[in-house]
């Protein structure tokens, strides 16, 4: 799998929590992103930093444990 890829799934995350409007397809996603970062975070892949802010603040606003 390349960068590039991984950049895509990375981007698809975030756009499938964008786009999340009841409260269990928001856990859903914010467990999808979490997968994600935890999948992907040892390389040095663009957007992943900021999934990583995404997912605090998401955990906050929506007090996700």
């Amino acid at each position: 799998m390349t960068n590039k890829e991984r950049e895509n799934i990375i981007q698809n995350t975030i756009k499938q929590y964008n786009n999340s409007t009841s409260k269990e397809s928001i856990l859903s996603a914010v467990n999808m992103m979490e997968n994600t970062y935890i999948a992907y975070s040892k390389w040095n892949v663009n957007g992943i930093e900021e999934l990583r802010k995404i997912i605090i603040e998401a955990k906050e606003k929506y007090n996700i444990k």
